[in-house]
This record gives C-alpha cells, sequence and structure tokens, in this order.
C-alpha cells in the first residue's frame, strides 16, 4: 500500500457530448456505451505522434472503429495497433449484444475486419491472448484496454508496456474501471499511485482515463506485487474511498460493490454480505438494475452468497434457486465442452509430430 493519500485533479468528467462526433460510422455490436466511443474518438483525434496508439481487446470493432475515425481526423500518419485473440467465448456476456448463435472457439477475425471497413487503413491487427503480446515499436502515446480484467493480465500488460509510456503525455484508458466485477483494475492500479494520475471519467460508462507522470518498473507491476490475496479489510476500503472522490457521486454506490466482491475474495463472506446489505438498503436504481443484469451471467455462481442476498431483498429466492441450477449445470457444460476442445486439439498437435 501507498502511504499517503494522492491529491487528484480531474480534467474532464462527464459523457463529452460536446466532443466532435464522426460521421456516417458503421453500426457495430458493443460492449462500450455511446459516451465512451465519443471518448475514444475525442482522444484518437487529439493524439500528437509522439507515440503509438495501441487497442487491447476489441472485440468486435466498435471502439476500434472510433479510434481509427480519430487517427483518420487527426490529419497523421499513423494506425491503431490492436491485439486480441478473436476467438468467441461462451459465456462471455457477449450473447447479450444480438451476435447471433456462436461456437466457443470460433474465430470472429473477418467480422472485425469487415465491420471497420475502409476504417481498416488505420489498424494493425495482432492476433493472440495477452501472454503472447511483444511491443517493440518505441513509445506509446495512447493505451486503451479492455480486455486484462484479472490480476495475471493486468500485470501482463503493465509489464509489457511500462518502459514504452511517455512520462507527462501517455493515457491509459481503462475500460471495465468502474465496472465493479472488474475490480482487480481498481486495486492494481493503486499500486501505481505514485506514477499515474486520473485525468478523465466518463459518465455514463465505466471508462477512466489515467496520464502517466512517470514509468514504473517491472517490480511494481508483477503478479506478487499485485496479489489481492494480502490486502486487509482495510486496505480495500482506504483504496475504494479514494477512488470514489473522483466519480460523480451518483455511481460511487455502484463502484463500491466491487470492495464486496473483493472481499468475499479474499475469504470475507460474511463481511462481504454485511456490506451488501447496507449498499441495498440505499435502494439505489443503478445498483439494483447491474445486479438484476448481472444475475443473468456466470457470476450468479461465483457469488451465490451476494446474489442470494439480492434476490431474498427482492423477495425473489424460489427464481434464485432456479437460476442457480441452471447457470451451474451450464457452467459445467461449457467446461466440459471447452476440456473436450483441447483434448482435440492435443491429439491434432500430436499427429503432427
Amino acid at each position: 500500500m501507498n502511504s499517503a493519500q494522492p491529491c487528484w485533479h480531474v480534467e474532464r468528467s462527464g459523457n463529452f457530448d460536446d466532443a466532435d462526433t464522426p460521421q456516417n460510422m458503421p453500426t457495430i455490436p458493443a460492449l462500450s456505451g455511446e459516451a465512451e466511443r465519443r471518448y475514444y474518438y475525442w482522444l484518437a483525434r487529439r493524439f500528437s505522434g509522439k507515440g503509438a496508439i495501441v487497442e487491447i481487446g476489441p472485440w468486435l470493432g466498435a471502439s476500434t472503429a472510433y479510434i481509427a475515425a480519430g487517427i483518420r481526423d487527426s490529419g497523421l500518419p499513423a494506425k491503431v495497433d490492436v491485439f486480441d485473440r478473436f476467438l468467441w467465448r461462451v459465456g462471455a456476456g457477449w450473447e447479450s449484444k444480438e451476435v447471433g448463435t456462436r461456437i466457443s472457439g470460433e474465430s470472429f477475425l473477418d467480422e472485425f475486419k469487415a465491420n471497420l471497413g475502409a476504417l481498416m487503413d488505420f489498424v494493425d491487427v495482432h492476433q493472440g491472448g495477452i501472454n503472447k503480446i511483444l511491443w517493440e515499436r518505441g513509445p506509446v502515446e495512447l493505451l486503451f484496454l479492455d480486455a486484462p480484467k484479472r490480476t495475471p493480465e493486468i500485470s501482463r500488460v503493465l509489464t509489457t508496456f511500462g518502459s514504452s509510456m511517455i512520462p507527462g503525455q501517455s493515457v491509459m484508458v481503462w475500460q471495465d474501471f468502474v465496472h465493479f466485477p472488474s475490480y482487480a483494475i481498481p486495486a492494481s492500479l493503486s499500486r501505481l499511485w505514485d506514477v499515474i494520475e486520473p485525468v478523465h471519467v466518463v459518465v455514463p460508462g465505466s471508462t477512466v482515463g489515467l496520464k502517466v507522470k512517470q514509468q514504473w518498473s517491472n517490480t511494481q507491476v508483477s503478479e506478487e506485487a499485485l496479489d489481492l490475496h494480502q490486502w486487509t479489510p482495510d486496505e480495500i476500503d482506504s483504496v475504494w474511498e479514494q477512488w470514489m472522490s473522483i466519480l460523480p457521486e451518483k455511481y460511487r454506490p455502484l463502484f463500491r460493490c466491487g470492495s464486496v466482491m473483493f472481499l468475499h475474495d479474499i475469504g470475507k463472506t460474511q463481511l462481504a454480505r454485511e456490506r451488501l446489505q447496507g449498499l441495498f438498503d440505499l435502494d439505489d436504481r443503478i445498483v439494483n438494475k447491474k445486479w438484476e443484469h448481472l444475475a443473468k451471467s456466470s457470476l450468479l455462481t461465483r457469488y451465490p452468497i451476494l446474489f442470494q442476498e439480492f434476490y431474498r431483498r427482492q423477495g425473489r429466492l424460489e427464481e434464485f434457486y432456479r437460476r442457480y441450477n441452471v447457470e451451474n449445470s451450464l457452467t459445467k457444460r461449457i467446461k466440459r465442452g471447452i476440456r473436450h476442445r483441447i483434448g482435440q486439439l492435443s491429439q491434432a498437435l500430436k499427429g503432427r509430430t
């Protein structure tokens, strides 16, 4: 933990509706919101060219399209380097975006390129997982991040790009910073409070932009340094209070739910439940709506105690038990399917040798 709490000045907070918007943009299924995509365009159009632009986790290309349009309209000869596996994952929540029936492991790279159309002129694609990313193209001015949500991946990205950050110039854009199941993002980034500063907060949305004041060392962002299992409840409370200071007050209860999941995952399940009860006592519409949405995902089986409390408050415990049994059965089928697919690939590799 950092001994001193930082004093921050957020330059812009809002929906960026006063920013210029590119015309005739393609319609692409998106996990980002309109305000977030306006922000991506605004930031890419202000790009100075002192370093590269990198995006990790573009999915079907909605965010990439706005970044590419920003580069195009900046007039600078540049491209966004995009990294992704471009393989479909059943159970990732993508099915809610009306993208049709897909098979886990199915490539959507061709669809990504087709979605971008002429904007592909401003995109360089790199296919592979986060653990395969190598960066040898010099300084990075803008780093857009959606894919890393857990500590190992966050550590890998920060290690890979740390020495490429431009002090006082580079901005890291973390799309799921406020998305509370991704609590590992704000927790991990608190370890860099001495070298980063939040400058942009996009609401509605879950994106925060952080300016890099100094480069960090690989030691600062190693998996050991970012290990979440060593945290205490008091440390979690302190960090969450500090991060909440940059958010509009109406979004703070939602963000605090991340500390509840964090407590659950370090074994403080009873304390997590008590904290969640306090949040539900607020009867906050935004909080209730988000938990209702997440109840349709695999998180239901990961945090059954917390979702049971949500359904109990709603007087819908029978629905909870029904959903839990269905989701638990689906999760097991997905895992069996993944194991079967891995077995097939292993046999295929043996056949080649």
